[in-house]
């Protein structure tokens, strides 16, 4: 018998370095699925329970880059917190 996994429990933060004119730039994104992102400037929230793709994501020093991603789909998805958080 095999098992599926039906829900994600998901609390995933990110961080990837792409090569532009002038060096390695850090994109940062946070991946959610409920009310809760994360309180800082050089991070993207990206809550993937409301929208599955996302555009434009920021650099981790503010500025805009031109790259898009997106998700093809999903079943469901639920965040977990860890006791005494």
């Amino acid at each position: 018998m095999k098992t599926f996994l039906k829900t994600l429990y998901l609390a995933l933060f990110a961080g990837f370095f792409f090569q532009t004119a002038s060096g390695q730039k850090l994109i940062n994104v946070n991946l959610y699925g409920n009310n809760d992102p994360y309180a800082s400037t050089q991070w993207n929230n990206w809550n993937i329970g409301s929208t599955l793709s996302f555009s434009n994501f920021k650099y981790s020093d503010g500025t805009a880059s031109t790259i898009d991603a997106a998700f093809s789909s999903h079943e469901g998805l639920s965040t977990m917190v860890p006791a005494g958080h």
